[in-house]
């Protein structure tokens, strides 16, 4: 699980930069220590949809954390599903406001956001 993690350039993505170590954080949240998870969870989560926004970021994590919720063995999968529904809901959002108001560069907006949305749709399985 999590194999290719740490692939990912997450430093070049937005919002986290050089100072959060992203990969760790994913993996905290199998941690056995509630406490730990909690702290992931709210880092994570609250960075990648800050102001109920899609970032590069919040489309490249979107496979992980599909990956954590088929797991059964996974802690705490309810929260990550809530944060996955949440993301969908952002992204029906987004696409919407986007068009409002950035009607000069609403394609590379609605790109990214169409990156996360089909992400999250491909998870469909996993949500069943």
């Amino acid at each position: 699980m999590l194999e290719t993690l740490d692939s990912v350039n997450w430093a070049n993505l937005s919002p986290f930069g050089q100072g959060v170590d992203i990969a760790a954080h994913v993996r905290l949240l199998l941690s056995p220590d509630a406490t730990d998870r909690n702290r992931a969870r709210t880092l994570l989560f609250s960075s990648l949809n800050a102001d109920a926004t899609i970032y590069d970021a919040t489309a490249a994590i979107i496979p992980f954390l599909l990956e954590l919720v088929a797991e059964e063995q996974t802690p705490d999968r309810v929260h990550i599903l809530e944060f996955l529904y949440r993301l969908a809901e952002t992204c029906e959002f987004e696409t919407w406001e986007i068009v409002r108001l950035y009607p000069n560069n609403k394609l590379g907006f609605l790109r990214l956001v169409n990156d996360a949305y089909e992400k999250l749709a491909g998870g469909y399985e996993v949500y069943l």
